[in-house]
């Protein structure tokens, strides 16, 4: 405040001053109106509906799994068919490798034998000649 001395006789008169700043007071939280979304509580299924839900889940399940083995079944015959072929073409490779081996040294062999047969023949000949 301030020193009201320095007014002498005169008449003070003090309004008092509200700010826009002031907080307006409230009276708390809003009421509810009720015009919300009614959320029915879930109703517990009776037994004989679990029972049913429980075997098709079940069976759904079981058919899963079948189709995943019958999947990895194939792939294994899959598997196993590729090395048999693999293993047939390295036999069929070694088989034409020994058949090339086998006609090399009879064609050398005879080759071996015509030399010697000429050199007899040009012994025989050039004893007689």
């Amino acid at each position: 405040m301030f020193d009201t001395s320095i007014l002498g006789d005169e008449e003070v008169v003090a309004e008092k001053e509200v700010s826009t700043a002031d907080l307006v007071p409230t009276t708390g939280e809003a009421k509810d109106k009720g015009k919300g979304k009614i959320i029915e509580p879930e109703k517990p299924l009776k037994w004989k509906d679990q029972i049913m839900i429980d075997e098709k889940v079940a069976r759904n399940l079981k058919a899963q799994m079948q189709a995943e083995l019958e999947e990895e079944e194939r792939l294994a015959r899959q598997k196993e068919e590729k090395d048999n072929i693999a293993q047939i073409e390295s036999l069929d490779n070694t088989q034409a490798m020994m058949d090339a081996d086998y006609e090399l040294a009879a064609s050398l062999q005879e080759e071996e034998r015509g030399e010697l047969t000429i050199k007899k023949v040009k012994i025989v000949c050039g004893a007689y000649g």
